[in-house]
């Protein structure tokens, strides 16, 4: 099943709700960052993965602020399909085998 929250807001209310496998968001958010609300879903127990999207350039500074919030991964938009495919697969498949 497939979800859309268009703010951190509903997203957070989301993902307690319904428990996903995987949350994917972008970096900008209407009402916050991505980054904050990472912390707030790993601050509310939320451990499944997380991967952050954004068109920032900075990769590496904002790969590291993304992981260090909780993120799982980070992709840069646009991305090619193959990539991003790969990405959800190894954060699903390491998700598995850690619970």
């Amino acid at each position: 099943m497939v979800d859309i929250a268009r703010d951190a807001r509903n997203g957070l209310i989301k993902a307690a709700d319904g428990n996903p496998d995987l949350i994917l968001m972008d970096i900008f958010l209407p009402d916050t960052l991505g980054v904050d609300a990472t912390i707030k879903l790993r601050e509310n127990g939320f451990k499944k993965p997380i991967i952050l999207f954004s068109v920032l350039s900075e990769i590496e500074g904002i790969a590291k602020e993304a992981k260090r919030a909780g993120a799982d991964d980070y992709i840069t938009k646009p991305f090619e399909v193959d990539d991003f495919v790969n990405i959800v697969k190894c954060s699903l498949k390491e998700n598995v085998t850690t619970l």
